[in-house]
């Protein structure tokens, strides 16, 4: 089973902090991305992600979370 969590970078504020099945922003910690077994990053700007997160992807994937770029 599968249950989808999406972040919008420039979606609808509204939306965005309506709740599942969206999240108001990146996990803030990596205990919470550690969380998930899948990331699927689609045309997000290059500023978007700190270079804390970008760490915590590379270490996500190499510990064998999915990683899916769009």
């Amino acid at each position: 089973r599968c249950e989808a969590r999406f972040i919008l970078t420039e979606g609808d504020p509204k939306a965005m902090k309506a709740g599942p099945p969206f999240l108001p922003a990146f996990p803030p910690t990596r205990k919470e991305l550690f969380e998930y077994d899948l990331l699927i990053l689609g045309d997000i700007p290059a500023t978007y992600l700190t270079k804390d997160q970008q760490e915590w992807v590379k270490e996500f994937v190499a510990e064998g979370g999915g990683l899916i770029h769009i």
